[in-house]
C-alpha cells in the first residue's frame, strides 16, 4: 500500500518524496530486519488424525482484500487448527463498492 499511496501522490521521478514518506519506508524497513526471528510450525496435521477440515475466510475494505485458509485436524485427543496459507492483494485503484470486493475476496479464496 506504501507504493500505492506514493503512486497517488503523483510525484515525478526527480522530486524528493514528503519526509513523512520517507520515514515510514525507514521504519517498514527496521521492521522488516524482525522477520528473521519468525518461526513457523511446518507440522500440519495432527497424528493419527480421523478427520480432516478445510476452513476459508475472505474479506475486503475499500483499500485491499484477502483471503487466508485453515486445515482443521482432529485424532481421539485433540483438535488443532493450523494456517495454511493467506494472501492480500491491493484493491484496484478504481472504486469499487465493498459488496464487489468481497467477491473478488471470495474468489480469491476459491483459487487458493
Amino acid at each position: 500500500m506504501m507504493i500505492q499511496k506514493i503512486w497517488l501522490l503523483k510525484i515525478a521521478w526527480d522530486q524528493k518524496l514528503p519526509h513523512q514518506k520517507i520515514e515510514n519506508f525507514q521504519r517498514y524497513m527496521v521492521e522488516l530486519h524482525q522477520l528473521k526471528d519468525l518461526k513457523i510450525p511446518w507440522c500440519i496435521l495432527l497424528k493419527d488424525y480421523v478427520a480432516v477440515q478445510l476452513i476459508g475466510f475472505a474479506d475486503a475494505s475499500t483499500r485491499a482484500y484477502g483471503a487466508c485458509l485453515y486445515i482443521k485436524s482432529e485424532n481421539a485427543y485433540e483438535t488443532q487448527i493450523r494456517l495454511l496459507c493467506s494472501e492480500t492483494r491491493f484493491a484496484p485503484l478504481k472504486t469499487l463498492s465493498i459488496p464487489r470486493l468481497e467477491l473478488l475476496a471470495r474468489r480469491h479464496c476459491c483459487r487458493n
